[in-house]
């Protein structure tokens, strides 16, 4: 995808969550999210449903997608997406930030290592996705 393609949906998902945080709450197309992420989600994935987000204070809320547990392969990755998909969101200024909660976040393996997906942080300069990895994974700063 490229940069002033992926910085357009950036900002669209941030003024929607932006938005549904101001009504107390909604949901959010899964779709919309993984694109994000640079990876192709299979159907199953992205077709789990909606993901919910809840509102708690002015800045912040939760969210969370419930389906069925999913596991597939993308460049090289043994990618796991659990049954429950939860943590907690806040809007900061013009950025966002998803921060998963341990026991509900996506999953990748390739051979003996393991990268979990710790949070995504966005604005209109550009994004980051936080994974915790025993080594360093290229490609998860991305400037627009």
């Amino acid at each position: 995808m490229d940069k002033a393609r992926l910085k357009q949906s950036t900002l669209a998902l941030i003024g929607r969550v932006r938005q549904l945080h101001s009504e107390g709450g909604g949901s959010l197309s899964v779709s919309d999210l993984v694109e994000l992420v640079g990876f192709t989600f299979p159907a199953e994935v992205v077709g789990r449903g909606e993901l919910a987000l809840v509102a708690l204070d002015a800045q912040s809320g939760t969210f969370e997608q419930c389906g069925t547990r999913s596991l597939f392969s993308q460049r090289g990755l043994r990618i796991e997406v659990p049954d429950r998909v939860a943590g907690r969101y806040r809007l900061d200024g013009s950025r966002l930030s998803l921060q998963f909660d341990a026991d509900a976040t996506v999953v990748g393996k390739k051979l003996f290592v393991r990268a979990v997906l710790r949070g995504l942080s966005a604005d209109e300069h550009g994004f980051e996705i936080d994974i915790q990895s025993p080594v360093p994974i290229p490609g998860t700063r991305i400037v627009f």
